[in-house]
């Protein structure tokens, strides 16, 4: 087992305490625990003050670990602290704590069009009504509907002015939705606003950071030549993505090809972008190391470079982890000086965390730092294991530990956060390594040579490389299983998969029976929770009312069968997004997707026009586009449906009905369901509006 000295990776004994900090304050992010903290980080110095210099005179020699554990506190402390004064939902300052008719913003990230709608980002500075303006703070999401489709009218560092009808961003409303509020919540974005073009007032251009403003113009510019160049607009985008980071352009086909063949990572810009384009740096600078008068200009110009290609490319955490780590073994080279791998991993995740504390929650940020402990820490030990003498195999074998260390590292996050499994991530990433450095080496040297002659050949070089890759990529999707999707875990289950990793490597390394058997029982404790799962769904009977805006949709779960009936396609954006994740979560391994008007008779769900008995839970949908049909006696059932602004008024339904709570399906207009809630209130009935409001779930 490789041993390090404590002296040698001074920061990764910082960035434990600073994780620690961070995590507190996203678990408890309450702005009056500010001034405790404050007292609490005061108190602890001023007793690790005192430990300091009464440390000889009353032996505390012998209470070593206090000194640690007060450094551990000062630095949580101090994390928690930094933290809280970074998130802007926080500050009294921010936009959505000024009142005001009108917002002042300027653009701080670079408009993306879809059709006829344009969305960007945009750091809200004043509100203003008509007593005067404010000074504000706080980020917001913008979205814009455009008079013209594809066009551009706004682009970074804008200065707009718009009404301030801004909302605060929604979460899931169905059961395992995607989180989007969590998500732009990581991003510092808690509001939106969506606008008519009218409505936006274009000021002032130029306003935002000139360094930022130079880099997105030169990556649009480069963007435009390889759609200029490259004529299939699939290869187009994955040249624009591998090389530039600028992902808008590419199709949900492609995505989803790389996606479910474990190559994804090669359309994030991270390491192995940033190392080739160190490479050709180095290269290109390589006779500027003999000359003692260039020798120390050299580092400055590659380090420069690096991260002008940084901010082109967009700043994510992978290229910062990346940039900041090669800034470093530049410098020792440049002083002559060696440093520890696992020092500068730490270094630079210390730093992009003291810049911005939410990127821990960032997932990219995530996949980053796990890919490259894996690569640095488990390759070695895999491609040790077995030796092959020919120089290719050797090659193969080598690539293979790559994939096989950075894959252990990373497959939790991706089972975590994005539910699948790619089952042949082995061969999709032993086949496009050498294709993607091919590219990415042609990609750069289209752009260092701009000329139009030299630009058609490189840009059919790669059309036609581009192409191929993608056709293999897609032939590896098509294999049977390629892709284990639907795969949800809990929290707990995440971590004691990362315990469960770090035991392995150990017992690997020490050779201890102890550390086997707990690995062995936290696989037993998982094996357990994943039976007892499955056992409880099959016990499992409930009724789920998904709150959509436009559409309708009821699903009937009973053990691992569902019915869900909706007037939604399976092939909809909308039934992907908000009820597919819950049959996956669910386990449902029969899924029957059927009309809302459908006749069923099974042996728990009848559906007979209006009326629907699942078990012994019965009710009945009143639909405008259907006619409302007198009855003599009312039937008593448990919820009535209104959908699709249905006229009967109370004592209509109450006459064909009796019912215990009125369910309002989201495509309902705000009069009718304004209607319908004062009725609720005059005559004291139960109602429940799924109009952005969570799912109605009826356990059975």
């Amino acid at each position: 087992m490789e041993i390090v000295q404590k002296g040698e990776i001074p920061f990764v004994r910082l960035l434990i305490p600073l994780i620690a900090g961070i995590s507190l304050a996203v678990i408890l992010p309450t702005p009056g625990r500010t001034e405790f903290a404050y007292a609490t980080l005061f108190s602890v110095f001023v007793l690790y003050f005192l430990f300091i210099v009464f440390y000889r005179r009353f032996n505390l020699y012998r209470f070593r670990p206090l000194g640690g554990t007060f450094v551990f506190l000062i630095i949580s402390i101090s994390a928690y602290i930094l933290t809280l004064n970074k998130s802007q939902k926080l500050d009294p300052t921010h936009f959505s704590r000024s009142g005001g008719d009108f917002l002042l913003g300027i653009i701080q990230s670079e408009p993306k069009v879809s059709h006829n709608i344009l969305r960007f980002e945009a750091k809200v500075v004043q509100t203003v009504d008509s007593s005067g303006s404010r000074a504000t703070s706080g980020n917001i999401l913008v979205t814009v509907k455009l008079n013209e489709v594809d066009q551009e009218p706004f682009r970074y560092g804008d200065l707009f002015l718009i009404p301030s009808k801004f909302t605060e961003v929604e979460g899931p409303h169905n059961p395992f939705e995607f989180d989007f509020k969590s998500y732009l919540a990581n991003k510092a974005l808690y509001h939106q606003v969506f606008v008519n073009e009218a409505r936006i007032k274009l000021l002032k251009r130029d306003q935002g950071n000139p360094f930022m403003a130079y880099a997105i113009s030169i990556r649009k510019r480069l963007v435009e030549r390889y759609t200029c160049f490259i004529s299939d607009r699939d290869a187009a985008a994955v040249a624009s993505t591998l090389i530039l980071g600028y992902r808008a352009d590419l199709s949900k086909d492609v995505q989803a090809a790389y996606s479910n063949t474990g190559t994804t990572h090669v359309l994030s810009v991270s390491g192995m972008h940033v190392g080739i384009i160190y490479l050709v740096i180095e290269f290109l600078f390589r006779r500027m190391g003999n000359s003692k008068r260039l020798r120390f200009i050299r580092p400055v110009l590659i380090l420069s470079l690096i991260w002008i290609y940084s901010a082109v490319t967009g700043f994510s955490p992978a290229v910062c982890r990346a940039a900041m780590m090669i800034s470093f073994i530049i410098i020792g080279k440049a002083i002559n000086r060696n440093q520890n791998t696992y020092n500068l991993v730490a270094v630079s995740a210390v730093l992009l965390l003291i810049y911005n504390p939410f990127f821990l929650l960032d997932v990219g940020f995530e996949l980053s730092y796990l890919a490259v402990l894996g690569l640095v820490y488990v390759y070695p030990k895999i491609y040790h294991a077995g030796y092959v003498k020919n120089w290719i195999g050797d090659k193969l074998w080598s690539y293979t530990a790559i994939s096989l260390s950075a894959q252990l590292a990373t497959f939790p996050v991706s089972i975590y956060y994005f539910h699948q499994f790619p089952v042949y991530f082995l061969i999709g990433n032993l086949f496009i390594i050498l294709p993607v450095a091919f590219i990415m080496y042609v990609g750069i040297l289209f752009i260092l040579i701009p000329v139009d002659a030299v630009s058609v050949f490189l840009g059919r070089v790669l059309e036609v490389s581009i192409s191929l890759m993608n056709r293999v990529l897609y032939l590896i999707e098509s294999l049977p299983n390629s892709s284990l999707s639907g795969i949800w875990i809990r929290p707990w289950e995440y971590l004691a998969i990362y315990l469960l990793i770090f035991l392995v490597i150990l017992a690997f390394a020490l050779k201890q029976k102890k550390v086997f058997i707990t690995a062995l029982l936290i696989v037993a404790g998982l094996a357990l929770s994943d039976s007892l799962k499955k056992v409880y769904r099959l016990q499992y009977n409930e009724v789920i009312f998904y709150s959509l805006r436009k559409n309708t949709a009821i699903g009937f779960f009973e053990g691992r069968k569902a019915h869900v009936l909706t007037d939604l396609s399976p092939s909809e954006k909308t039934y992907s997004f908000s009820i597919k994740p819950s049959l996956e979560a669910m386990r449902v391994s029969e899924t029957a997707v059927v009309p809302l008007d459908s006749r069923i008779e099974q042996q728990h769900l009848l559906c007979d026009d209006s009326f629907i008995q699942f078990r012994n839970w019965r009710m009945m949908i009143f639909d405008r586009k259907k006619p409302y049909k007198q009855v003599d006696n009312p039937v008593s059932v448990n919820a009535v449906l209104i959908r699709n602004n249905a006229l009967p008024g109370f004592f209509a339904i109450t006459n064909a009905v009796r019912f215990e709570i009125m369910i309002l399906d989201g495509n309902n207009s705000d009069y009718t369901i304004k209607r319908w809630k004062e009725e609720a209130r005059k005559f004291n009935f139960q109602c429940y509006v799924l109009k952005k409001e969570q799912a109605f779930i009826v356990k059975l």
